[in-house]
């Protein structure tokens, strides 16, 4: 009997354990997620905040007689390219990844920035995909908050310094100060709307086919043997005491600062704390007024 042929849509959030995800899965000989961990498809395309994205690509094109053509980052770019000249090339290059080893079960795209997505567009991503055979299995991964923001903040200000960025606003001041200044920007809320990501995604998926789970409990045994049998792939690959792309806290958020972001994202918690147990996973729960839960 031929294998099912599966396709992993990671959609977040940022910072809430998607590049662990990307690690442990590329363990596997069953798993082929292609050139990249993330694809920037329909973010970039759908998505105002994200449409930047292709002019770096466009930039990094133009240095192409630069790159080494035989190397994977090159051939990225050029597929990267493809996609964008013809959407549908996306579809196939996925189609080709599952057919060209027998070994693979599952292939995938986990960009975090796809859970600023509506619900047509996740229905044309699965419907483009179904055409093709797949099964599409979503994952979303939701992190208190607060803490995803902060933790945000925290690599933007690691990748400005390791690019020597000293007059950037981000590397002067305070995380508190800089974060109280940018909660509310666009590029930050619709990555932790985890409200609206969810109400999308199920007007496009069935519900047996999303996978959620709290950051807080990602790393657990039954989390992981829970998303091991639902990706339908053996649970020995993943390694709990490996972490991936770790921000280091060098600095608290005051209490002032974490009760405004916390309320400003209010109806977050109350969805989620309708759904999932996060009275004592989220802290920054405690910092939202009752008045404000729905």
């Amino acid at each position: 009997m031929e294998s099912e042929k599966l396709f992993l849509l990671g959609v977040g959030c940022q910072k809430g354990g998607t590049t662990w995800l990307h690690d442990q899965l590329s363990k596997s000989k069953n798993f082929d997620g292609g050139f990249f961990k993330e694809y920037h498809f329909f973010d970039v395309i759908h998505i105002e905040s994200c449409m930047n994205v292709k002019e770096i690509l466009i930039q990094q094109l133009k240095g192409i007689n630069n790159l080494n053509i035989s190397s994977p980052d090159t051939w990225g770019l050029l597929m990267h390219n493809l996609f964008f000249s013809d959407p549908n090339s996306y579809f196939n290059y996925f189609d080709y990844l599952w057919l060209s080893n027998k070994s693979t079960k599952i292939v995938g795209d986990i960009t975090p920035s796809y859970c600023g997505l509506d619900s047509i567009v996740f229905q044309t991503i699965r419907k483009k995909l179904e055409d093709r055979g797949f099964r599409v299995k979503v994952v979303f991964l939701m992190r208190d908050p607060v803490e995803r923001i902060h933790s945000m903040f925290r690599m933007e200000k690691r990748n400005l310094s390791n690019s020597n960025a000293i007059s950037s606003e981000i590397i002067r001041i305070s995380e508190d100060e800089y974060i109280k200044k940018k909660y509310k920007e666009v590029n930050v809320e619709f990555r932790t709307r985890y409200d609206k990501t969810i109400l999308n995604l199920e007007s496009a998926f069935d519900k047996e086919n999303i996978f959620y789970s709290l950051y807080e409990d990602l790393f657990s045994d039954e989390c992981i043997s829970r998303l091991a049998k639902f990706l339908e792939i053996d649970s020995k690959i993943f390694d709990k005491s490996q972490f991936s792309n770790v921000s280091t806290r060098k600095e608290f958020l005051r209490e002032e600062t974490i009760s405004v972001i916390a309320n400003y994202y209010s109806e977050v918690y109350s969805f989620v704390e309708k759904r999932f147990d996060i009275s004592t996973k989220w802290k920054s729960n405690k910092y939202v007024s009752r008045s404000n839960l729905k």
